[in-house]
């Protein structure tokens, strides 16, 4: 979300990988719903696709920790929150206030200024929009968190990742026990903001420093051996509803993706290469990343709620189709509106910072 002067141009890959991944999670959902009731073998497929998708999210943690744990600024509290978190929250707040009125208008129900407050305030709104309140707690964590782990050394740094890595480990271990009512390790509380912070340090140490080359092989059959475990273990931990406890972010399987993820792309991006007009899409999308992550939900249900006026997703080849086809317009759509927000947020802070330098 911080726009650098010089870009780092494998990161631009990396957000364009991250936002697909995570249109792609969400355009799934409802189809694993459906056929987790109706055909679990199908469900298994559809959990293997979506399994590979599960690097989006903890990359987006990654990235910002290579740019504002990285940064050399010497800034004061007050002019860093000054900065960077109205950039945050007015969209956020914005946005927020659509979904609101879409989803009051789609089940009829009444507007109101106290129940916007308390869905808001609440994480209520919608369910994509826990990242934003991660992100936006983490951003006010940062200015102490780039001190400290600016003072490490590397391989300080290396076991505070793994040490906390090991708590993505106890904390999926809780929660399967959690199914068998053995109630494992309930004395230890792992908050998850300390686990997607982490993911912070991980993409600091991975930029500031090379995997080890003797290790590159391992993390990638290890990252392969992962992404057979998340389908399988989540095919025999799921009956009646999904709780994705192998996939989602706090999941040491999506740690070891990720890992795997920014490692390749970092080692291979430069032999892509991409021409000046791809970089230039890829640079531009980072900027407007932010919109599309927020908006592409609402966008992802329009357009499924019209085509299911044209098609009729009774078979699961049919479904794969049905889900190409609202990805790709989920995605495109969300890049046409995001466009149209970054510039009008633009203009409007252009246009205020000139009235309040004139006064």
């Amino acid at each position: 979300m911080e726009k650098e002067k010089n870009r780092i141009e494998y990161c631009d890959l990396l957000r364009f990988i991250a936002i697909i991944s995570v249109v792609l999670i969400h355009v799934l959902a409802d189809f694993r719903d459906y056929y987790l009731i109706y055909n679990k073998s199908y469900y298994l497929i559809l959990t293997f696709i979506d399994s590979i998708t599960r690097a989006g999210v903890p990359i987006f943690f990654m990235l910002t920790g290579i740019f504002m744990l990285n940064s050399k600024k010497d800034e004061n509290y007050k002019d860093f929150l000054k900065k960077r978190i109205p950039k945050l929250i007015i969209p956020f707040f914005i946005i927020s206030i659509i979904y609101y009125i879409y989803e009051t208008l789609k089940s009829n129900k009444t507007l109101s200024i106290i129940n916007f407050i308390n869905l808001f305030t609440s994480d209520n709104i919608k369910y994509h929009f826990w990242f934003m309140y991660s992100i936006i707690l983490i951003y006010l964590l940062i200015p102490f968190l780039k001190k400290l782990i600016q003072s490490l050394k590397k391989e300080e740094l290396r076991n505070l990742i793994i040490i906390i890595f090991i708590s993505n480990i106890l904390t999926l271990v809780k929660a399967i026990s959690q199914k068998y009512d053995l109630n494992l390790l309930n004395g230890f509380i792992y908050p998850n903001i300390i686990i997607y912070t982490n993911y912070l340090f991980l993409g600091y140490y991975l930029f500031k420093y090379d995997f080890p080359q003797k290790y590159k092989k391992t993390l990638y059959i290890i990252a392969i051996i992962s992404l057979i475990i998340m389908p399988i273990g989540d095919y025999y931990l799921t009956k009646d509803f999904r709780k994705d406890n192998l996939l989602v972010a706090s999941s040491p399987f999506a740690f070891i993706l990720a890992t795997a993820l920014f490692t390749f792309i970092k080692d291979n991006y430069n032999k892509l290469k991409l021409k000046s007009k791809q970089k230039k899409f890829l640079s531009y999308t980072s900027n407007i990343i932010f919109y599309i992550y927020m908006m592409h939900v609402i966008v992802m249900e329009t357009i499924k709620i019209l085509l299911f006026n044209f098609i009729n997703p009774n078979r699961f080849i049919i479904s794969n189709m049905f889900i190409i086809i609202e990805f790709i317009l989920t995605f495109i759509i969300s890049y046409i509106i995001s466009i149209l927000l970054n510039e009008i947020y633009n203009k409007t802070e252009s246009i205020i910072k000139k009235k309040m330098s004139s006064k």
